[in-house]
Order: C-alpha cells, then sequence, then structure tokens
C-alpha cells in the first residue's frame, strides 16, 4: 500500500505493541518522503524492520525520529547513508549500541534528541556525534553522572539542553566547555544534583557555563548576557519566550 503513495512526505509509525511481522519493501520508493516516527513495536521483533527498503530514503528524508522496545539493541546501519538528515531522535533504547561510531557521519545533522536511556551507566567517553550540530537535547539519562569530554567535538552546537537526568553531577571540564565556542544557550531541568552545583556564583560547576549568555535552570534565568537584539534569537530546544522587559538600556 505504502507503495503506491510516491508523493507522500510525512509518515509516523509508533506503538503498535501487537505488531510481529513487517514485510520489508513496505516502504517502497518513498523518494518525497521528509519526516519518518516509527518504533515501539512487538518485544518479539528482534531487528529493526525495512533494513533493505529504507536505503530508497537516504536522499530524502530530513527529520527521523525512533523509538525503541525491549528486544532491538542497535540503530539499523543504513542510517549511516543519510546525508540529508538534518534531525534525529533517539529514544527508549538501553545501551550504548544506540552510539554506533558512524553516527558521527551524519554531515547535514543539526538537531540531536537522545531521551530514555534509563538503565545506561555512561555516556562512552568516545561519544561520536556529528560536528554540525547545533541543538543538542539530554533527556531522562537516569544513571549516568557526569558528560564526557568528547562533546568538544560539538564545534558548531549552540544550544544544549539536558533534563530528567536524576543522577547527572558533572558536565563536561571547563577547558571543554570554554573551547565550545559557538555554544550561547544551556537549559537545565529536573537534574536535582546538577542544578545546585550549577548555581550562579557559588555552584562548582558555574564556571563552566558563566560565559554563556543564556543559562535556565528549571525554566529560570541565571544568566543572560545580552549585548544586542540578535541574542533573543537564541533560545534552548523547546523553550518559548511568552514576556519580555527591555529597560534602562
Amino acid at each position: 500500500m505504502l507503495q503506491s503513495n510516491v508523493s507522500l512526505c510525512s509518515l509516523t509509525i509508533l506503538n503498535i505493541t501487537d505488531l510481529i511481522w513487517i514485510q520489508d519493501d513496505s516502504l517502497g520508493r518513498l523518494n518525497c518522503l521528509r519526516e519518518l516516527a516509527i518504533g515501539g513495536f512487538s518485544e518479539e521483533l528482534q531487528e529493526f524492520p525495512w533494513s533493505s527498503s529504507i536505503q530508497y530514503l537516504s536522499a530524502s528524508l530530513l527529520v527521523l525520529k525512533l523509538t525503541g522496545w525491549e528486544k532491538l539493541k542497535s540503530l539499523p546501519h543504513q542510517l549511516q547513508f543519510f546525508t540529508a538528515l538534518e534531525e534525529l531522535t533517539i529514544e527508549g533504547f538501553q545501551g550504548v549500541e544506540a552510539f554506533p561510531e558512524w553516527l558521527g557521519n551524519l554531515s547535514s545533522l543539526k538537531r540531536l534528541y537522545l531521551s530514555g536511556f534509563g538503565k545506561l551507566k555512561s555516556l562512552p567517553h568516545q561519544l561520536h556525534l556529528p560536528s554540525t550540530l547545533e541543538e543538542l537535547t539530554i533527556d531522562s539519562f537516569h544513571e549516568i553522572e557526569a558528560l564526557p569530554d568528547s562533546f568538544r567535538d560539538l564545534s558548531s552546537l549552540e544550544c544544549l539542553s539536558i533534563q530528567f537526568c536524576d543522577k547527572l553531577m558533572y558536565l563536561p571540564s571547563v577547558d571543554v566547555m570554554r573551547s565550545l565556542s559557538r555554544l550561547i544557550a544551556m537549559s537545565i531541568k529536573g537534574c536535582p544534583l546538577l542544578e545546585p552545583r550549577c548555581e550562579r556564583e557559588s555552584g562548582p560547576e558555574w564556571s563552566k557555563i558563566s560565559h554563556l549568555r543564556l543559562v535556565l535552570i528549571n525554566d529560570w534565568r541565571t544568566s543572560l548576557g545580552f549585548k544586542s537584539f540578535e541574542s533573543l534569537a537564541y533560545r534552548p530546544p523547546n523553550f518559548e519566550l511568552i514576556r519580555g522587559h527591555i529597560r534602562r538600556c
């Protein structure tokens, strides 16, 4: 059925928990597809479906959301050829297999959302992420205590959002955080151990983020270096400016 919808631009196939078999070529040649959300299938499925037909999306797909399930351990290796992909969500996986080395080869990727790695003890020290990333969100990593210094490779990063990481205490080193010359905004929410450590002036992690234009802790502004109206254009992911007051400039 999908093969005949050659003009399809967006497709969502999520949380069909009784789905145990999918025809491998059912994505067909959807060369116009720009957005795809897929996952949350039956626990009996041990491999990612569409391992062959998904390759036809590599030149057109811009936004991809992958939701894992218990027996799915890794991302389909065909994704390394998605050179046009600009936004990627990976959620619901359990192990480091969800961070293959080729993830860093997605040369057009600008936005990455990582969520629901509840059992992962730590992020790989040699985490390979694309240097083209402009926005990175780390959500619901309940067991990790520190972010790795491999973040130094994110030379294009502008916004970093960290939320609901219960045991997280440490950001990357001062040298790494200061080396991210394009990083201007950071949001921390629902991280009970990290939040007090990032308090203005007094927190031991404050020196790592004090240079940023905008720091939000639980949606409250901690630091804002306002030098031009262009600063208002930068905000963390999922942050919306509701009301603003500009006085005594």
